[in-house]
């Protein structure tokens, strides 16, 4: 935590007013946008702040409401690199969604960072009683798991030399 969060209060009208904003929510309909709001709160982060390491229980997912995270992985004999960057409106920690996984990758703040922090059981609960909320959220989470696998790729073909031109 950061000491600078704001709690949640059954439906909180500024998570309503964020969540109404933020693409993974815009086919949910009001009562799901409130079911969803209190099961959630913003956290504000300044940079350089380790949001989650890799290895650890995924428990919380979150969506960026402003600022930039940073993916990283610890590779041996290279150190920490760069495999993705999550910005505003985009989903940071899709295995969160998941029961009893673990995070791919630490994540970082690049900037002071705004985030919509979701309790990860309370939210996988709403998507198991709601079956329509589950699949959409689960749909914009894979999309977002493809695109990252395919970027990671090249990144991995990258680091090791080859030459795609």
């Amino acid at each position: 935590m950061t000491g600078n969060e704001t709690p949640l209060a059954g439906g909180n009208a500024r998570v309503l007013e964020e969540l109404r904003r933020i693409p993974l929510t815009q086919d949910l309909g009001k009562s799901r946008l409130q079911r969803m709001a209190e099961v959630a709160r913003i956290e504000d982060y300044d940079a350089g702040k380790v949001l989650f390491r890799q290895g650890e229980p995924a428990d919380h997912p979150r969506v960026v409401l402003s600022g930039l995270v940073s993916l990283v992985v610890n590779v041996p004999h290279k150190g920490e690199i760069v495999v993705a960057t999550v910005s505003e409106g985009e989903l940071l920690g899709w295995s969160a969604l998941l029961p009893n996984h673990r995070w791919s990758s630490s994540a970082r703040t690049a900037r002071a960072t705004r985030c919509l922090v979701f309790d990860g059981p309370a939210l996988r609960e709403l998507m198991e009683l709601d079956h329509e909320l589950g699949y959409q959220i689960l749909r914009v989470a894979f999309e977002i798991a493809a695109s990252r696998l395919g970027d990671q790729f090249l990144q991995a073909l990258d680091m090791f030399g080859y030459d795609r031109s």
